[in-house]
């Protein structure tokens, strides 16, 4: 939610308007959309950071070759080309790019273990990743066990203990806008919407692995190929690969446990998309064998076909049995020619906004490329320094909004009260499960 006010903020900019969701005026309907498309270009700019940071991550692991086809096999085998192309406006983008700003700067600040700073950054990036999704925060085990593995190796207790005290203060710092809306809204600072999504009554693994209905095996089978690479890769560092091959099993398993395991309108497991550079480096582990070459690329393209029928309209909600899948499939010749049809044909915004945009991104781009250099020369202090203005900024203003808070027209407008939420979702669930049940008996 904290995340996304970057974009909104775009729309004041180019219209020095704000419009609400519940008005139904003709302006109102017209900047919505605008929001979109502001929306849709901005996370160019991020979906770019992003390939550069498992770029640069394939780097550190001293992957010397094929880092860019390793980069684009990851992104057609997995859900990202989907989130890019067909709905880039969700926060999945954002997602995968607070997830693998977090893993990149654990892997690049490894030669200064004992520097506070390291620190103070690792919870603040790991306080921005949990601000776009909670179940983010899995990637953390990263930092446990390495702190874990370097407490048995050197026994420094107090040295690991005041980093974890650093560790977790700047984190709580960083969440804290996210922190301020869930009490303002719900009233608890911990009252995530999601909290009730998740049970041990849900347990789904074999579904989320295999079924047709957006399981691993069906959608995005490189999955199974990158957990390969990361096991066969654990030779070489076991700290680094044990602990992304754990965040991926962590993955799949609170995907496992969610009430509604196919996870809506969704390309495969969509919350799995955060997990990308995680995949690449899988994929990279098993790139340079020879034999393992086509158990790479055949899965890629499957899902990369899959894509362009997401793309011309396939059904992502409702059930799917595996004949409906490869039925659409071996139709690959006409499915492509369609995709490149249509993807050169739709209208874009005109060139005054498309400027706009493109300056906007590359803005974003060259920030990036400075808070890089800074990590690279070890100064820390200003990419801090920097980081908790902006979140500070970011208090003021939620403080602000809610002590001003206006009162919105909502007469004719069916609402739910918030602690309704879980009782309301969870029956449309079960709606759903009983005719995904009911569509895979009859396809059996």
């Amino acid at each position: 939610m904290v995340v996304w006010l970057g974009f909104f903020m775009d729309t004041v900019l180019f219209t020095g308007k704000i419009y609400s969701f519940y008005s139904r005026d003709t302006e109102s309907n017209a900047l919505f959309r605008l929001v979109l498309e502001i929306c849709k270009f901005r996370h160019y700019g991020v979906w770019f950071l992003t390939f550069w940071l498992i770029f640069d991550c394939l780097k550190l692991l001293n992957i010397a070759k094929s880092r860019f086809l390793i980069v684009l096999m990851t992104f057609l085998g997995t859900p990202l080309f989907y989130y890019i192309f067909v709905i880039p406006c969700s926060s999945h983008g954002t997602s995968v790019f607070a997830v693998s700003l977090f893993l990149w700067y654990w892997l690049k600040s490894f030669s200064y273990p004992d520097k506070p700073g390291r620190y103070i950054l690792l919870g603040i990036f790991a306080g921005i990743m949990v601000m776009v999704r909670p179940q983010e925060g899995l990637f953390m085990v990263c930092v446990l066990i390495e702190w874990t593995y370097r407490f048995f190796k050197h026994k420094d207790f107090m040295n690991i203990l005041k980093q974890v005290g650093i560790f977790i203060v700047f984190f709580i710092i960083t969440l804290s806008p996210q922190l301020l809306i869930w009490k303002f809204i719900y009233g608890n600072f911990l009252a995530s919407p999601a909290g009730f999504n998740v049970s041990l009554n849900n347990f789904a693994l074999k579904e989320v692995l295999f079924s047709s209905y957006h399981g691993i095996l069906f959608w995005t089978p490189v999955y199974f190929i990158a957990f390969a690479g990361l096991l066969y890769s654990l030779k070489k560092d076991l700290i680094v690969y044990g602990s992304l091959l754990i965040t991926v099993c962590l993955q799949v398993l609170i995907n496992s446990l969610c009430v509604a395991f196919w996870e809506g309108h969704s390309f495969g497991l969509r919350q799995m998309t955060s997990s990308s550079l995680v995949i690449a480096v899988g994929i990279a582990g098993l790139w340079y064998k020879k034999p393992f070459l086509s158990l790479i690329v055949i899965p890629v393209i499957w899902t990369t076909l899959l894509h362009f029928n997401a793309y011309l309209g396939l059904d992502l909600l409702n059930y799917l049995s595996p004949e409906e899948i490869f039925n659409k499939q071996k139709n690959f010749l006409p499915v492509t020619i369609n995709f490149f049809k249509q993807l050169f044909t739709k209208s874009q915004p005109g060139p005054s906004l498309s400027i706009g945009f493109f300056i906007l991104t590359m803005a974003v781009l060259w920030i990036g490329k400075k808070i890089r250099e800074r990590i690279d020369k070890k100064q820390l202090t200003p990419v801090i320094v920097i980081l908790l203005i902006i979140i500070c900024l970011f208090d003021i203003k939620i403080f602000r909004a809610h002590r001003n808070k206006p009162n919105y027209d909502k007469s004719g407008i069916q609402t739910i009260d918030s602690k309704q939420l879980p009782v309301f979702f969870t029956k449309q669930v079960e709606e759903m499960k009983d005719k995904y049940e009911s569509l895979r008996r009859k396809s059996e």
